[in-house]
């Protein structure tokens, strides 16, 4: 009957704990705390460009929280847009940038292209940034 009891309060102190929650980032850098982040901007309308060509912008960030930032995913709307990120954790009150380049191979027309990176943030882990212009 021992045995049944302790296995028992061992089965009822590791189900009652709460987890938390591992953010690994895309280079394999893990965290269990959330930070903040503070974009200048989230989106950017790039002037008139000729098909072939290449749009980018510079995104600019804070780190406004405790911890370091993490990047965990990056979700792109098309493989016209190519993301260059932090590759190691962002420290706390550190400024860094994103660029996204915006490739006008097979493109025409009003363009809108749109990146979501995920991150060990609070309230929100998603922070979509919008690239759109014309394309001739």
């Amino acid at each position: 009957m021992n045995k049944i009891l302790t296995i028992f309060i061992i089965f009822l102190f590791f189900s009652c704990r709460e987890g938390k929650k591992t953010y690994t980032s895309i280079n394999g850098f893990k965290s269990q705390k959330t930070t903040e982040v503070t974009f200048e901007k989230e989106s950017f309308t790039f002037k008139p460009i000729n098909k072939g060509d290449t749009a980018q912008h510079v995104y600019k960030f804070k780190n406004t929280g405790k911890n370091d930032l993490l990047i965990t995913s990056i979700d792109v709307s098309c493989g016209c847009l190519i993301p260059d990120y932090p590759k190691r954790p962002v420290k706390s009150n550190m400024q860094d940038s994103i660029i996204i380049k915006y490739s006008s191979k097979t493109k025409v027309g009003r363009q809108l292209g749109r990146l979501i990176f995920h991150m060990n943030t609070k309230p929100k882990e998603e922070h979509e940034l919008i690239l759109e212009g014309v394309v001739k």
